[in-house]
């Protein structure tokens, strides 16, 4: 996002990034760096702001908004949401100090149109994915694999992606196999190995640059009939960033169907979406190379704008001529 906002030509107005062990240090690091980028603000400024905001979010707010700065936020997810470490309305008491919000799609837009929020609400729709160099191309296949392979990437921390090897146990996979990248995969406990392969963790270039997946899958949990509990309750609001990294790679999505990010797979026809896994058995072999084609190519003109910033560009120049104009 920041080299997204640098081509932008936005400003940092705080002290540079940095990283240190010393709590103490790090404290007054960032206490300093605060302090800093809120003295270099001036009346008719806009500031850029993402939340949740470790520390600091409020009182930045109210500074800005003392020196009449125009405040945005985009919104990663609420922490009332996922994290439980605030209440709806204590949220609501930090983020109405803004002049706009950005959210990423209508179903979070919705809850904050729920809940009373007065202020502008935009949507960027997906989470632009930037490569460190020119030379980042995903492999070009024309055909698909035999059997079909699909891939899913990620942080596998325990009971993120434990469905992994319920599937193994349970429903392994007959006429498809899984490619799996990412650290914390303990393919020890797989049996059905020549089906769910991992590879271990391989950083995002170099993924878009190798991988030849057919399919990429969006997927959390423990149960292979559906995603419950609190990562259920997550996808259904908001929309995470490995649909993105799969679509950077030129594949299509397979989506749960009850996701938010289902209405986006839908709409621009860029995968398939599924209410339990063990449906993907009898669904991949049935999608001909043709209905194939079309999902891939779609994919691959969402990359081409992922690749460019082109959703955050986007959102964020209506929210800036939204506010110039009222």
């Amino acid at each position: 996002m920041e080299r997204i906002m640098d081509d932008m030509g936005f400003i940092n107005i705080g002290c540079r990034p940095t990283f240190t062990k010393n709590k103490i240090l790090g404290f007054l690091y960032t206490l300093r760096s605060v302090i800093v980028g809120l003295c270099n603000l001036r009346r008719g400024d806009y500031l850029m702001l993402f939340y949740p905001f470790k520390k600091y979010y409020s009182f930045i707010c109210r500074v800005a908004r003392f020196k009449g700065v125009k405040l945005i936020t985009l919104i990663y997810d609420f922490g009332y949401y996922r994290r439980k470490k605030v209440t709806r309305e204590q949220e609501k008491r930090r983020l109405s100090k803004n002049d706009y919000l950005l959210v990423v799609n209508k179903h979070m837009k919705q809850e904050l149109i729920d809940q009373n929020y007065t202020m502008p609400v935009g949507i960027f729709h997906l989470w632009d994915v930037l490569s460190d160099s020119p030379d980042t191309k995903p492999v070009e296949k024309t055909k698909l694999s035999h059997p079909v392979e699909v891939i899913y990437a990620g942080k596998l921390v325990p009971g993120l992606h434990d469905f992994l090897y319920v599937l193994d146990r349970e429903a392994p996979p007959q006429n498809y196999e899984y490619t799996v990248f990412g650290s914390s995969f303990f393919e020890g406990q797989i049996v059905h190995k020549d089906k769910i392969r991992g590879v271990g963790y391989i950083p995002t270039d170099e993924i878009i640059k190798t991988t030849t997946g057919d399919w990429g899958l969006v997927w959390y949990g423990n149960s292979i009939e559906g995603i419950d509990g609190v990562y259920g309750e997550y996808l259904r609001l908001t929309t995470s960033h490995k649909p993105c990294t799969y679509m950077r790679c030129h594949i299509p999505v397979i989506s749960w169907s009850q996701a938010a990010f289902a209405d986006f797979v839908k709409e621009h026809k860029v995968g398939i979406c599924i209410d339990s896994l063990d449906q993907l058995d009898e669904i991949l072999p049935n999608i001909s190379q043709e209905e194939y084609n079309v999902m891939k190519n779609n994919a691959i003109e969402v990359s081409n704008k992922l690749e460019k910033g082109h959703y955050f560009k986007t959102a964020y120049l209506e929210a800036e001529q939204y506010l110039m104009d009222h």
